[in-house]
C-alpha cells in the first residue's frame, strides 16, 4: 500500500508539475502573443503617425508647388500681355511709319506731277485764242492724268488741293 500511495503521490506530482509546466507554457505563450501585439500596435502606431505626416508634408508640397505655379503663370500671362502690347504697338508704328512714307511717295509724285503740269502749262504758246487755249489746256490736263496713270478728277483734285487754277 504505501508504493501504491508512494506511486500514487509520485503520479499526482508527476501530473501537478506537468501541469503547471503547461500552465507556465501558456502564460508564456499568451504573454509572448500580448507583447507581440502591443509591440505590432506600437509599430502600426508609429507607422499611421509617420504616413500623416508625409500625407501632411505632401499636401504642403502640393500647395507650395500650385502657387508657384499659379505664380508663374500669372508672369507668363503678364509677359504674354506685355509683349502683345509692344507687339501691337510696333505694329501701329509700322503702320503709320507706312502712311507716312506713301503720304511722303504720294506727295513727292504728285509734286512731280504738278510740276510737269506746271512747265508744259508754261511751255504753251502765248499768241493761242481763248479757245484755242481751253483746249490746249483741256488736253494738256488729258496728257498729265494719262501719264501719271489717274484720273482726270483725282487730277483735278490734286490742282484744287495745291492752288492751281490754270
Amino acid at each position: 500500500m504505501r508504493k501504491l500511495l508512494l506511486a500514487l503521490i509520485l503520479l499526482i506530482l508527476i501530473v501537478a508539475v506537468s501541469y503547471i509546466q503547461a500552465v507556465m507554457q501558456q502564460k508564456k505563450a499568451d504573454n509572448s502573443f500580448w507583447l507581440g501585439r502591443k509591440s505590432n500596435q506600437q509599430e502600426m502606431l508609429a507607422l499611421q503617425n509617420e504616413a500623416e505626416s508625409l500625407k501632411t508634408r505632401m499636401g504642403e508640397q502640393e500647395i507650395l508647388h500650385a502657387e508657384t505655379l499659379l505664380q508663374r503663370d500669372k508672369m507668363i500671362h503678364s509677359n504674354v500681355d506685355s509683349l502683345s502690347k509692344i507687339i501691337e504697338s510696333q505694329k501701329n508704328s509700322i503702320t503709320e511709319l507706312k502712311k507716312k512714307t506713301e503720304a511722303a511717295e504720294s506727295d513727292q509724285r504728285h509734286r512731280e506731277l504738278l510740276t510737269y503740269y506746271k512747265k508744259r502749262f508754261e511751255s504753251l504758246p502765248t499768241d493761242l485764242t481763248e479757245y484755242e487755249r481751253k483746249i490746249a489746256i483741256s488736253e494738256l490736263r488729258q496728257e498729265t492724268a494719262d501719264k501719271y496713270a489717274i484720273s482726270l478728277v483725282e487730277f483735278n483734285r490734286l490742282r484744287e488741293k495745291f492752288k492751281l487754277n490754270f
